[in-house]
């Protein structure tokens, strides 16, 4: 049986692979902390938070494409995420997109 955070939206197995993929990110090791965020959401297909590491990690790596598809997901799922479209945008300079899509 799976359980859920008090608000009943994310479960607690995917809150734990979220945490455990920002230690090993934070630690350096990107692509493991991908494959935990990977599990997340296919456990929580709409957990925010995870697609938004998974996009800060793959910027990190410099897979640029792979991160905006992350990004415009974590904006897809909460159009209000500022950290998400900041991203975005700069990743969007880094690598020369001139044409905005929103």
């Amino acid at each position: 049986m799976i359980q859920y955070i008090n608000d009943g939206s994310i479960p607690l197995e995917a809150q734990y692979l979220y945490r455990q993929a920002l230690s090993l990110s934070t630690g350096g090791q990107k692509e493991k902390a991908l494959n935990y965020l990977r599990q997340a959401v296919l456990i929580a297909p709409r957990f925010c938070k995870a697609f938004n590491a998974m996009g800060n990690c793959l910027e990190e790596l410099g897979r640029f494409d792979e991160a905006m598809w992350k990004f415009n997901m974590v904006i897809e799922i909460d159009p209000h995420h500022e950290e998400a479209r900041h991203k975005r945008e700069m990743i969007r300079k880094k690598i020369g997109f001139s044409v905005i899509h929103q």
